[in-house]
């Protein structure tokens, strides 16, 4: 039995038009999260209209809607876009966030946690080596790069040998999920941190950095192609 025509068909229903912001390039991950939208806005009607028609539905699920990634998007849309930095631009940019390292600056791993992580370790054995290291570099509040890139480190080594483990159908837990419950850092953030040390942990003078993590990630292409166009900022950059 068909519903009462309480809900409308939504792919029909023609919204006001509103004022434009000023146009803004979105980012990729912009785009894959308004694609996610565009997703669960799509089900959701075919939902609606299935139950309005038939009054009953096939589906049992929704898929995901990143809620908290389209209110940034919603957030910044109004606000100026940022210029974006190239070349020399950019090289000088980066010369000005350089900070000389010390005890006080920099994320350092106690010598009582610093022995390598190895296959020989348990899962709980590199849950406590990650939540002291976690607690150290939080202690610190270092903003410097070199804090960063060894905790990436840290975290690709973790990841290798509890990959084995999982392997070995010692754990059953994915590795997100792990590192949510034991140290609290969301998937994006691990990635972040793994991708720079990754892509630029061979670059010493970077370790001086004092930017966040999330600005030299999405200056990443733009610190890539300065590199690969200009030998001198590499050389520079590298610590030769």
């Amino acid at each position: 039995m068909a519903l009462n025509n309480t809900v409308t068909n939504l792919s029909a229903v023609n919204m006001q038009p509103q004022q434009q912001a000023p146009q803004r390039t979105l980012t990729v991950k912009e785009i894959k999260t308004m694609n996610q939208c565009q997703s669960f806005v799509n089900t959701v009607t075919h939902i609606l209209n299935e139950i309005n028609t038939t009054g009953s539905t096939q589906h049992r699920s929704l898929p995901t809607f990143p809620r908290a990634a389209l209110l940034n998007i919603m957030c910044d849309s109004g606000v100026e876009q940022k210029h974006l930095l190239r070349g020399q631009e950019l090289h000088l940019y980066l010369l000005s966030k350089i900070v000389e390292i010390n005890e006080n600056t920099a994320f350092e791993i106690p010598a009582a946690f610093a022995s390598p992580v190895n296959a020989n370790m348990t899962v709980e054995q590199i849950g406590e080596y990650l939540k002291h290291a976690a607690m150290v570099l939080n202690n610190n509040k270092s903003r410097l790069l070199k804090s960063s890139f060894n905790f990436g480190k840290l975290l690709k080594e973790c990841r290798y040998f509890y990959t084995l483990q999982k392997g070995a159908g010692i754990i059953h837990v994915a590795w997100a999920e792990y590192l949510k419950e034991t140290i609290g850092y969301s998937d994006s953030h691990v990635r972040h941190l793994t991708f720079i040390y990754e892509k630029f942990g061979s670059f010493s003078t970077m370790y001086k950095l004092a930017i966040p993590v999330t600005e030299l990630y999405n200056r990443r292409d733009e610190i890539e192609y300065m590199l690969h166009m200009n030998p001198e900022y590499r050389r520079f950059w590298i610590g030769q």
